[in-house]
């Protein structure tokens, strides 16, 4: 836990995993500490970079000021987890900084991993700044924010006269005509491998600047399921203005895995486009407390507890840390007239059924819905509705990756968020629907499940799942389960049966095994 008194700035960083996408730091604005002579600093944080540890990042203090020539300070560094202990990178240092010099903090001794110190995509960094020898009469705090920009579309294309040498794309992007990032098909190939290849480019009115973009096709069958999916990324440019994506499947496969002789050669791609804009950085503001007053704001303290004049002080900190205007305390009612819940006014209108207009059907079970609440918790949903594609046309919706049960845990976790008599085939089952419908919270609590009931049993069945379906964090919670239990699980017949059933997956755990032991 970082000390108090000194000057403290609170880093808020937002969208930080798509800096793969877009460079592999970020600078934090520039801040003056008054308490410590009016000194200038910026902190960077280097991430995902080539040089590194892919599961590390280090945060870096740099003073840019030269006036005291030489400015000694104590420095700590932490990671804030909203609900746990800050995880501290490394001891208190004492540095010496001249203009432009600076000091840096890893992740390299932290027990956890860098997927978890992520909440919903956002990360916050704590640095205490205090001169040694020096007792602070003022305790300064600063909170900045950092911003990756990101937008994201999901729409289909159609594909008419798939089987001839010149298939011809369809463009079906409507809401892509609200982007800034618009993109369209120049033109399809069958690759001398057989592969597709689909050229894509931005449309000339936005053809200028950079643009990074992370791409995802499906190739979608008859029956609207997923059959292929490829993701690649790429950056537009003055000298790169042509993308030329290409789905890993041949020509044979396609037309036969999708049912193409029913649709009177027509195929439907689902394309998922997450695309990169500006880095905006702001110092949100900055809060001075008198060490005493400090101890009350940090400790909670009631104010029954407090003389007049450090109520008052007390208030006046509260609303500067907040940096929001206070809500107006709810008033009481009697508990018989007291609204419900949002989410439990969505459960029972999930339950009671009235008001549906689109049915979903699994196994021999068909459940009501309502097309809005599936469009607000899936982009594939909307996608679906959107573009009028004969499911939306007849009203129903075919669910082939789940049964009856499973489709109704499904939908009462969109309609509630509430997970019910989860178990490992449960937790598996809806994790492959969250990832096919793209519903990223429940993506993360079945992986989450799984991670936590890992077993010497299943663990070589948990590593293929999370490889199927690119749940990364998975398949390193996997890895580190067999690390840590390797002498049984190499010699068991499970893992026999896995080198055989996948060879370059067990190959790849193996290399990282040894090179954990180096």
């Amino acid at each position: 836990m970082l000390e108090q008194n000194g000057f403290t700035i609170t880093w808020k960083t937002e969208n930080v995993n798509f800096c793969r996408a877009h460079k592999d730091y970020l600078h934090s604005p520039k801040f003056v500490a008054s308490t410590l002579q009016n000194t200038e600093w910026i902190l960077k944080l280097d991430i995902f970079r080539k040089d590194m540890d892919i599961d590390s990042l280090k945060v870096t203090l740099r003073r840019l000021d030269s006036v005291p020539d030489i400015f000694t300070v104590n420095i700590g560094m932490a990671i804030v987890i909203p609900g746990h202990s800050d995880q501290d990178l490394g001891k208190k240092e004492l540095a010496s900084l001249k203009k432009n010099q600076e000091m840096s903090f890893t992740t390299n001794n932290l027990d956890s991993k860098i997927s978890e110190l992520f909440l919903d995509n956002m990360l916050t960094i704590c640095c205490h700044i205090s001169m040694p020898s020096v007792k602070s009469v003022i305790s300064e705090k600063c909170v900045a924010q950092t911003r990756v920009g990101v937008e994201r579309i999901c729409c289909p294309w159609r594909i008419e006269n798939f089987s001839t040498n010149y298939p011809v794309v369809v463009s079906l992007y409507s809401s892509m005509s609200n982007s800034a990032h618009n993109l369209e098909s120049k033109g399809i190939t069958w690759l001398t491998n057989g592969f597709l290849s689909i050229k894509i480019c931005r449309k000339q009115a936005v053809n200028d600047g950079m643009l990074q973009v992370i791409g995802k096709i499906s190739v979608l069958d008859v029956r609207g399921r997923t059959k292929f999916s490829t993701e690649d990324k790429f950056c537009f440019c003055p000298n790169a203005d042509i993308w030329y994506f290409q789905i890993s499947a041949n020509k044979s496969a396609l037309f036969r895995e999708c049912q193409l002789q029913l649709t009177n050669d027509k195929m439907v791609m689902l394309c998922d486009f997450t695309f990169f804009t500006e880095v905006t950085s702001e110092i949100i503001g900055y809060v001075w407390l008198p060490p005493v007053f400090q101890s009350v704001v940090e400790n909670k303290k009631t104010k029954e507890n407090l003389s007049p004049k450090a109520e008052n002080c007390y208030d006046f900190a509260k609303y500067q840390m907040n940096f929001a205007p206070k809500r107006e305390a709810p008033c009481q009612e009697n508990s018989a007239d007291r609204p419900g819940r949002l989410k439990d006014d969505f459960k029972k209108l999930y339950k009671q059924r009235i008001h549906c207009d689109i049915v979903l059907c699994a196994g021999n079970k068909s459940i009501p819905c309502h097309k809005a609440i599936l469009c607000s918790r899936s982009p594939v949903f909307k996608a679906m509705f959107d573009n009028q594609m004969k499911e939306a046309l007849r009203r129903e919706v075919e669910i082939p990756d789940l049964d009856g049960d499973n489709l109704h845990r499904f939908l009462m976790y969109v309609y509630s968020e509430e997970l019910e008599d989860m178990d490992w085939i449960i937790a598996k089952k809806l994790l492959y629907a969250a990832n096919k419908y793209e519903i990223k919270s429940l993506m993360r609590e079945c992986s989450y499940f799984l991670k936590t009931h890992l077993s010497k049993s299943n663990v070589c069945e948990a590593l293929e799942f999370s490889d199927m379906h690119q749940d990364h964090s998975l398949k390193t919670s996997c890895q580190e389960f067999v690390f840590k239990h390797a002498t049984e699980v190499f010699a068991s017949k499970d893992w026999k049966d896995f080198t055989v059933k996948k060879p370059l997956l067990s190959a790849e755990t193996f290399q990282k095994y040894f090179e954990s032991k180096k």
